[in-house]
Parts: C-alpha cells; sequence; structure tokens
C-alpha cells in the first residue's frame, strides 16, 4: 500500500510539472487551452481504446481502510411470499442491466482510476443467497456486516444480500430481507433510493428531484480539482 501511494504521489506531481510547463511555455491562456486539450483526448482514447471510463471527482471517495471508507447498507423488509430466485431477477433485470455502473468495478490503470465494465455473469456474482432463523437475528448480522469494508479496488463497490428467514414472524409476517450495501463511491444515500425506486413497476423520471435529472460533464476545472 506505501508503494502504492508513493508512486500516485509521484505521478501527480509530474502531471502539476507538466501543466506548469505549458502555463510557463505558452502563457496562461493558451496553456490552460493546451492542457484542456490533452486531457480531453487522453480521456476519450481511454474510453475508446480500452473501454475505460475516468473516475473524476469521484475519485475523492476512494477509502482505503475502514476509518476512509463510507458504506451504505439498507434493509427492506418483506411480507408473505419470500421468493429469492423472482427477487434476484427483478435486481438484475432492472439495475443491474439498465444502470452502467452496476456492471462496472474501479480498476487502476496506466496510473490512474478509471470504471471499468465487466459482463452480467461477474455482476451476478454479488448478489448472494442466505438464511437466518427469524428477523432477530438481524441485528447480529448487521453488526457483522458494518465492520466490513468493501474492497473497491478488487470487488464491485456493492453487494446484495437476498435473505431468506426459515421461521415465521408472527408479529409482522416477516419472510425475509434484502440487504444492500454499496460504497459511497458508488452512490450517496440519495442514489440508493433512486436504485430503489428502479425496482418499481410503475417508475418515471417525473418523479425524481430535478437535481437527479440534470446530466453532470466532466470538466477541466474538476481535472485541476483532482490533480491538486
Amino acid at each position: 500500500m506505501k508503494f502504492f501511494l508513493i508512486t500516485e504521489t509521484i505521478f501527480q506531481i509530474i502531471k502539476i510539472f507538466f501543466i506548469y510547463i505549458l502555463i510557463k511555455t505558452y502563457g496562461f491562456l493558451y496553456g490552460i487551452s493546451l492542457t484542456y486539450f490533452i486531457l480531453s483526448t487522453y480521456h476519450l482514447l481511454m474510453g475508446y481504446l480500452f473501454k475505460l471510463e475516468y473516475l473524476s471527482f469521484d475519485k475523492s471517495l476512494l477509502g482505503f481502510c475502514n476509518r476512509d471508507q463510507y458504506n451504505i447498507n439498507l434493509i427492506l423488509c418483506f411480507n408473505g411470499n419470500f421468493n429469492q430466485e423472482n427477487i434476484k431477477n427483478a435486481i438484475i433485470n432492472r439495475l443491474i442491466k439498465k444502470i452502467q455502473k452496476m456492471r462496472c468495478k474501479v480498476v487502476y490503470k496506466f496510473f490512474n482510476y478509471y470504471w471499468q465494465e465487466f459482463s452480467l455473469e461477474e455482476c451476478e456474482k454479488n448478489i448472494l443467497f442466505s438464511e437466518l432463523k427469524c428477523k432477530d437475528d438481524l441485528n447480529e448480522y448487521l453488526s457483522n456486516e458494518i465492520n466490513k469494508r468493501i474492497d473497491t479496488l478488487n470487488d464491485f463497490p456493492y453487494l446484495i444480500n437476498i435473505i431468506k428467514f426459515t421461521e415465521n414472524n408472527l408479529e409482522d409476517n416477516c419472510t425475509g430481507v434484502i440487504h444492500f450495501k454499496f460504497d459511497h463511491v458508488l452512490t450517496d444515500g440519495l442514489g440508493v433510493l433512486t436504485l430503489l425506486l428502479f425496482l418499481s413497476d410503475d417508475v418515471k423520471l417525473e418523479i425524481f428531484p430535478r437535481m437527479l435529472r440534470t446530466k453532470f460533464s466532466y470538466s477541466f476545472l474538476m481535472e485541476l480539482k483532482d490533480t491538486i
């Protein structure tokens, strides 16, 4: 890990020095314009040649230990019929197939971080089946899960566990739950709620807040911020 951080720091220093040389040689206006052209061309080539999407400002959300990493845990409780296979198929068809980021991992290539898309078969491995005796066992299960961080540089930044109860809960007839676990590099709390809406039968774009309907594009200013 120390070697990785050293090489990352050295590369960022080289990038800053390169930008400084361009500005010093061609002046501020032409230097900034040339830097923007070079970086934009570089990101386009990475996407075209290697199918890699630059991580942009999400890079600041990467964590390399528990104290630097934030996971979002959500439990959905179900009453009545609880079919694990049907739920899995709904998650695959309505989330993973429709949302590209659900098929992506964070990878470190060419001295930078990128989103790389993987096959649907690889994504399905992150949907698990398990069993608990009853709803009362959830507290112990969640206590253990909260202390397990997602290895975002090797695994998908999410985990979905479909948990069936082997005994019926007489109080609320809860027969099973879905445990969603997301790393902050993939989404935040509002994004998780958006993902859940995609599981519904009548989801429409109009029900989302305006800020979620705005498409953000990467800019040169963000590149400078990330470099600094």
